[in-house]
């Protein structure tokens, strides 16, 4: 005897077949998209390659048509057009069910209550303080997080393991919803007793590609910067330094330059001084960032209250940032 739950699902199978799609054989799909091969496919998903293979042969026939294209002897493989139109899905999708999991899991845990945010590393020791005072007394419990760079928040974020992701704009994709929170002009960060300081002309693209520059790991505003800058005059790259902290550093000991957000100098530091660049780049755009498609367990006014709250002690920390000198012209 069938049972109406198995009847149920017959039925509508075989109205559209692609409810037969699971989760899995999307998963693999796009294994194999990464891997290029069944073998590496497996190998990333701890399976065997026969399972891989079974999979995407079980999606072919539930989507009615090729989706791999295997070359002879099967060593590499390569998605097909349709085989690519369906992986601009399956993000989303994964996506999708990764907040499921998220939002059962945090009701279960009763953790209704806790707004996991999100920080850029150079903001942190300045922001969470405030931020975790001003969202205790109102009886919103904070659990921050910080990377090493917006993808990896953003990473955290499609994983459904932050609420929000404080990042630089522009966002890829459309699953994010955003507030704008902070225009943040780009500036020249020198050594306070070097010529630079005391210039009296604005710097011009050229001649700051011809100074010694300290690079920031990871800081996408630098290399938004660096890329408008460097289509006729690469600039030179003397140090690396893993934070605009240590790069801060660097510059007051004379080792350079670096180019970075005004957000991310440090107040009190007299051996450096913060030249202004509006004249050459534009400021970078900080936002709070959220998926869409999650339910916010941690209540309904909660992440619009932290983005709100974010934002407002964002603007006190940059009344009191040091500010950028603007060489007259």
């Amino acid at each position: 005897m069938v049972s109406n739950a198995s009847a149920w699902q017959a039925r509508n199978v075989s109205q559209f077949p692609w409810l037969g799609v699971e989760i899995r054989h999307l998963v693999a799909l796009a294994a194999v998209d990464r891997a290029r091969s069944f073998r590496g496919a497996a190998d990333e998903l701890g399976y065997g390659q026969s399972a891989i293979s079974q999979r995407i042969a079980q999606l072919e026939r539930v989507v009615g048509c090729r989706l791999v294209q295997r070359s002879r002897g099967g060593h590499h493989v390569a998605v097909t057009p349709a085989g690519a139109l369906l992986l601009e899905h399956v993000d989303s999708i994964v996506g999708r069910l990764k907040a499921a999991r998220a939002d059962v899991l945090a009701a279960v845990d009763g953790e209704q209550r806790a707004v996991r945010v999100g920080l850029p590393g150079a903001l942190i020791g300045r922001l969470l303080p405030r931020l975790a005072a001003r969202l205790n007394a109102a009886g919103q419990r904070l659990v921050p997080v910080d990377a090493a760079s917006d993808q990896a928040l953003l990473a955290l974020l499609d994983e459904s393991k932050l609420d929000i992701a404080v990042v630089e704009l522009p966002l890829e994709g459309g699953r994010y919803e955003h507030r704008v929170l902070q225009v943040d002009p780009m500036v020249l960060l020198v050594q306070d007793d070097s010529p630079l300081a005391r210039a009296t002309a604005p710097l011009t693209a050229s001649a700051l590609a011809r100074l010694p520059l300290i690079a920031v790991k990871r800081s996408r505003a630098q290399h938004r910067a660096l890329a408008m800058l460097r289509e006729d005059d690469p600039a030179e790259v003397v140090l690396e330094a893993e934070s605009e902290h240590t790069a801060q550093a660097f510059v007051g000991a004379g080792a350079g330059v670096a180019i970075m957000p005004a957000l991310a100098v440090a107040g009190g530091d007299t051996r450096v001084k913060a030249l202004s660049l509006d004249h050459l780049l534009p400021p970078r755009r900080l936002a709070a960032c959220w998926l869409r498609d999650r339910r916010q367990i941690a209540g309904p006014h909660a992440v619009a209250a932290t983005a709100e709250a974010v934002a407002e002690e964002l603007d006190a920390i940059a009344s009191v940032a040091p500010a950028a000198v603007a060489v007259a012209a």
